[in-house]
């Protein structure tokens, strides 16, 4: 489709509430990329108001049309689709149902989007089967506009309220004594599954913990809800400075967003609260996070607690097959009252209804019972112990805190780490090897040649940081009875530890859950050099041309992995001149042998001078030199986090990739990130001409560069462009 015509543009979510307000994400979305299109939404009767005052609707159709019953719905459906001729349907339900009525009305291209359910039952069937990539509902709704459209925003899903509506919230609250002086917490304690449910028992609880603490509480729920919000308020009986709502759903997201935090069951409420602007603390009990149905947001947490039995169905059950209700009763009431204060404690960024992106919430996740919880084994004393170490730069550096954890552990034995010639050394250069066991070749061969030099060293135990199959194969070869990783890959029989790799955190926290119980993992990656070393820095800049009283900024334009992760030449080209005209900077250029050519297009094309050392710096070499620096600016790189663990303050522009997980980790680091409805992507080449880095402007990277040069962030910052709305 053509950004410059006037489409008119049919959405579909017939159900159930809380997947038709994540819905409300793909109008906007489309309407920031094609101005121009008109938009319609069809959805079922009871779930038209989610889209009242919606800017980027135009009109909505009720399924099925007021007055036909449920069998002859379809075609009335249909008819209606038919006359007004949509030049695109995005069908997002992709059920037979709505693909019978796109069937019957031929009016537009039928884009779908990705259900993943084929994943989500995997989850059910096999309870420890985890996809590698996780996707939330809306990225998956945006597939479908992607696909119709080419990349657009990762937008949130948004309900939008008539200031009439926030009246009757703040009247329907002026009864609560010292109204407005204290903050509101909203309670939703209803949802449509039983085994979704927090106790009523738990919320009276929960509500009388909040009214210790100072804070006003608002109950609310639908019709549907009304018992449940009876037996919640038998539990808080005469507790002042409580008020409890059944109503619509208008009148309800009104109250919502008049709280300053709601905490909510899995339901469709807490995607209301989300869509109105409010934090959320959400408590899964039957279902899981990985499911993708989170509120997506920074300032909003998930609670939940892993068990054998969880998840036991996709979207609920009626009744727990335990019979103990577990899930949800073993999240603890204090737990959640202090997620509520934490978040009431922070600052809320301006306005969450006013950010347009989709983002990560905290995540609060209990071990698995049955299973190995994360740091539940000791390393052997005295003895060796050994380690397979991650194979890529950037791994490997978020790898040392851990590493260096497993060193200081293994006091009267010894260390062993097996790792790439690439990675050996960063290795070397943060001194956390007692010995380093190099690997010349990969594949087989560098599997038994790594098994052979294990077995001389006759490890009792031995960790592989990797997930890969082959790095448990070598241990296991080498002698290593006792193999510690995280689990899949067909290799968890060879575990004798077999974890479950949080996947929400970031790689360092992933490679923390490797270390043994009591062992104190540093912070972040840290990397040393002697004396020589940074002797031989100086002087390579000083051979260049550079001298010892220049303000150095770093160039690193290349990524091994491929051009999805590279920002443009031409950018880094303008960027130099800028720095080096509008900043003071003596521009350096640093990279591998490989990409002499790309750095050295970037040199021709810049119009200040620039030192190119790329293919003349090695990873020891490129650390060094780096310490030198006042500012770094790389893609998402292994330089990065070379340069961030050497002291350098850096600015990185992330592409296909997740900053959540892998951003570097220093004292002053700064990420540029527009999340697109691809993103993250993870792909070596692109098929929409790399918008991602391409909405990345050279202006936002010489800010970004400027302001760390001169007052640096705090330690581990993670701050983000996205379109100006953070």
């Amino acid at each position: 489709m053509k950004p410059d015509s006037s489409p008119k543009i049919l959405v579909i979510r017939l159900s159930s509430l809380g997947d038709v307000v994540l819905a409300s994400s793909v109008p906007l979305a489309v309407k920031e990329a094609i101005p121009e299109a008109r938009i319609t939404f069809l959805t079922r009767n009871v779930f038209a108001d989610v889209f009242k005052h919606n800017p980027a609707v135009n009109e909505v159709l009720s399924y099925p049309p007021r007055g036909v019953d449920s069998v002859s719905g379809i075609f009335a459906t249909a008819a209606e689709v038919r006359s007004r001729k949509f030049d695109v349907v995005l069908d997002l339900q992709s059920t037979p149902r709505t693909a019978l009525v796109c069937r019957l009305a031929p009016s537009g291209d039928r884009k779908t989007g990705d259900r993943d359910a084929v994943a989500r039952h995997a989850m059910v069937r096999f309870k420890r089967y985890r996809p590698r990539r996780v996707r939330h509902s809306v990225q998956r709704f945006l597939r479908a506009a992607e696909r119709a459209c080419g990349p657009v925003p990762a937008s949130r899903p948004r309900m939008f309220l008539a200031d009439e509506e926030k009246n009757l919230a703040e009247e329907f609250l002026a009864l609560l004594p010292g109204q407005g002086r204290r903050p509101l917490v909203g309670l939703c304690p209803g949802a449509k599954w039983k085994t979704k449910i927090w106790s009523a028992e738990r919320f009276g609880l929960l509500a009388q913990e909040l009214r210790e603490r100072d804070l006003d509480v608002c109950v609310v729920g639908g019709e549907v809800d009304a018992a449940v919000l009876q037996d919640v308020e038998k539990s808080c009986e005469r507790l002042e400075g409580v008020r409890f709502h059944v109503g619509g759903l208008r009148s309800s997201a009104a109250l919502l967003a008049r709280c300053d935090c709601v905490v909510s069951n899995d339901s469709g409420l807490m995607h209301v609260a989300h869509a109105v602007g409010t934090p959320v603390v959400a408590l899964f009990g039957s279902t899981v996070p990985e499911f993708g149905f989170y509120p997506p947001d920074s300032c909003s947490s998930v609670i939940s607690n892993s068990f054998d039995c969880k998840p036991c169905d996709v979207h609920g059950k009626d009744s727990c097959n335990e019979g103990d209700m577990r899930c949800m009763e073993s999240i603890d009431v204090a737990l959640v009252a202090e997620e509520v204060q934490r978040i009431l404690s922070e600052p809320r960024a301006a306005d969450l209804a006013s950010h347009r992106r989709l983002q990560l919430p905290r995540f609060v996740l209990g071990g698995e019972r049955g299973g190995a919880s994360p740091r539940a084994w000791s390393a052997p004393h005295p003895g060796s112990l050994a380690v397979r170490a991650p194979n890529w730069v950037g791994d490997a550096v978020m790898a040392c805190p851990s590493l260096e954890a497993l060193k200081e552990c293994m006091r009267g034995g010894e260390l062993v780490v097996v790792a790439h010639e690439r990675v050996v050394g960063i290795l070397e250069q943060s001194k956390v090897a007692g010995k380093l066991v190099r690997l010349r070749r990969g594949g087989v061969a560098g599997v038994i040649s790594g098994a052979v030099t294990l077995r001389r060293n006759h490890c009792e135990a031995g960790v592989a940081m990797p997930d890969s199959f082959s790095s448990a194969v070598m241990l296991r070869l080498g002698g290593v009875k006792k193999i510690v990783g995280f689990g899949g890959e067909l290799r968890d029989r060879m575990l004798a530890v077999c974890l479950e790799r949080q996947r929400w955190s970031h790689l360092c926290e992933q490679y923390a859950q490797l270390v043994p119980a009591g062992c104190i993992v540093p912070r972040g990656p840290r990397l040393f050099f002697s004396a020589g070393e940074l002797g031989r820095a100086r002087q390579l800049l000083r051979d260049a041309g550079v001298g010892e009283s220049a303000s150095v900024v770093l160039l690193a334009p290349g990524a091994t992995y491929g051009e999805t992760k590279r920002w443009p030449a031409e950018n880094f080209a303008r960027l130099a001149g800028m720095l080096c005209s509008g900043g003071g900077f003596q521009a350096v250029l640093v990279g591998s042998r490989v990409e002499r050519e790309l750095c050295r297009e970037i040199a021709e094309r810049s119009d200040a001078p620039v030192v190119d050392l790329s293919g003349k710096t090695g990873l020891r070499e490129l650390a060094a030199v780096a310490s030198r620096g006042a500012v770094f600016v790389g893609n998402d790189s292994g330089a990065v986090h070379v340069a961030a663990a050497s002291g350098c303050p850096v600015v990185v522009v992330f592409g296909s990739s997740d900053p959540y997980w892998t951003a570097p980790r220093g004292k002053a680091v700064r990420v540029l990130y527009d999340k697109l409805s691809c993103s993250p992507c993870f792909r070596k080449t692109c098929p929409y001409e790399l918008e991602c880095l391409g909405r990345i402007g050279v202006e936002d990277v010489y800010r970004a560069a400027m302001e760390l040069s001169r007052s640096g962030d705090s330690e581990g910052s993670l701050k983000k462009t996205e379109g100006g709305d953070d």
